[in-house]
C-alpha cells in the first residue's frame, strides 16, 4: 500500500525557511546590540554563545557600569589582566555608585588610569577620598582624556592640579565644582597656553578675575564657564559684558555662603590627610564636616565670623 507525501512541511523544513538572526549581515546585528542600553541585558546577550560573546563585548566595556564596590574591584582586576579588554575602556561613571566617595581610593584611580590606556571620559564627582595622586595618575597614564569631573573633591589641591593640566592638552570638559583649594596658581596652564576647552566649571573655587580672563582668551572654543560663588572674583559683571556671543558665564548656580576662605582652612585640610593616614576617628571627621557647614553656609546675611572660635581644628590623634 503506497503513501501519498504529506503536504505539510516538516519541522526541519520550516527552520530551513525560518530566517535565522546569525545570518543578518553584521552591521545590523552592531545596531542591534548598540540598542541594549541596560549592561545587564547586554551582559545576558554576551552569555548566549561565542558569536554574541564577541559582539556584545565592545558595548559591555567601553562604558562599564557598577551596582557595588566588589563589582568595581571585579572589573579593575579583570582589565588589569586582559589588556585588551583595557584598551576597549572609553568611559566610566563612579557616581552612580552606592558609596563611590568613601571607597574609590588614589590606588583605584591609578590601577584604572593604567589598565584603560584609552579612556575619554572619567567622573569621579564627590570621591572623597582622592588625592593629588589620583591627579598624577590620570595625567602619567591618560594623557589623551577629553572630559573629567573631580567635582566636590576637597583634598584635591593646586599642585595636583597644574600637574594635570601640564600634561592633558586635550580636555574638553572640565569639572572642578567646590574645590576650596584650587587657586590661581593651579589653573596656571590655562592662562599661559592654548586650550581646547569646551565647558569649565570653577564655581566654589578661590579663581580670580585675571585668570579667568587669561582662560577665556585662551579658550576659543568655550561654551560654558561657571564661576558661582568665586569669593575672589570682583568683576563679574565687567567679565560677563567682555565675553565673546558663543560663550554662556554662569554666576549663580551655587547659593552665596557668608564666609569667604581663609588660609587658616588650608591648614585644617593638611591636617585631616595626616588623620587619614593614621585611620582618623569619627570625631576627628565631624569636625571636618562641620567646618564645611560653616564655609558653604545657605545663609544669605552676611555675618562676621570669628577666627578664634567659629573654626576649631581637629583633635590630636
Amino acid at each position: 500500500m503506497s503513501t501519498k507525501p504529506s503536504s505539510t512541511p516538516s519541522s526541519r523544513a520550516l527552520q530551513k525557511l525560518r530566517p535565522s538572526i546569525s545570518t543578518f549581515p553584521l552591521e545590523l546585528l552592531v545596531i542591534i546590540f548598540s540598542k541594549l542600553t541596560s549592561q545587564q541585558a547586554r551582559s545576558r546577550a554576551a552569555q548566549t554563545c561565542r558569536f554574541f560573546h564577541t559582539l556584545a563585548t565592545p558595548s559591555i566595556y567601553s562604558a562599564p557600569e557598577f551596582t557595588s564596590e566588589q563589582q568595581c574591584q571585579l572589573f579593575i582586576k579583570v582589565v588589569a589582566g586582559n589588556k585588551q579588554l583595557g584598551r576597549i575602556v572609553k568611559e566610566i561613571n563612579m557616581v552612580s555608585t552606592p558609596g563611590h566617595w568613601q571607597f574609590v581610593t588614589d590606588l583605584m584611580v591609578d590601577a584604572l588610569a593604567e589598565a584603560c590606556p584609552n579612556l575619554e571620559s572619567l567622573d569621579l564627582e564627590g570621591c572623597r577620598s582622592i588625592h593629588d595622586k589620583s591627579l598624577y595618575s590620570i595625567a602619567n597614564s591618560l594623557p589623551n582624556i577629553s572630559s573629567l569631573s573631580i567635582a566636590f573633591c576637597a583634598r584635591i589641591t593646586d599642585s595636583g592640579l597644574f600637574y594635570l593640566l601640564g600634561r592633558c592638552r586635550r580636555l574638553r570638559n572640565l569639572e572642578l565644582t567646590c574645590i576650596p583649594r584650587i587657586s590661581d596658581a593651579g589653573l596656571q596652564p590655562l592662562t599661559f597656553a592654548r586650550s581646547f576647552l569646551e565647558t569649565l566649571n570653577l564655581s566654589g573655587t578661590r579663581v580670580a578675575d585675571d585668570s579667568v580672563r587669561a582662560i577665556i582668551s585662551r579658550a576659543p572654543d568655550l561654551v560654558f564657564l561657571d564661576v558661582s560663588s568665586c569669593y575672589n572674583l570682583l568683576d563679574r559683571e565687567e567679565i560677563v559684558a567682555g565675553k565673546p556671543d558663543t560663550l554662556e558665564i554662569v554666576t549663580n548656580s551655587l547659593p552665596r555662603g557668608t564666609a569667604e576662605w581663609d588660609e587658616e582652612y588650608d591648614d585644617i585640610y593638611d591636617e585631616l590627610d595626616e588623620l587619614e593616614d593614621l585611620q582618623a576617628t569619627a570625631t576627628d571627621i565631624e569636625v571636618l564636616e562641620e567646618m564645611h557647614e560653616m564655609v558653604f553656609t545657605d545663609d544669605d546675611d552676611e555675618q562676621d565670623v570669628d577666627e578664634n572660635e567659629a573654626i576649631p581644628g581637629p583633635s590630636e590623634p
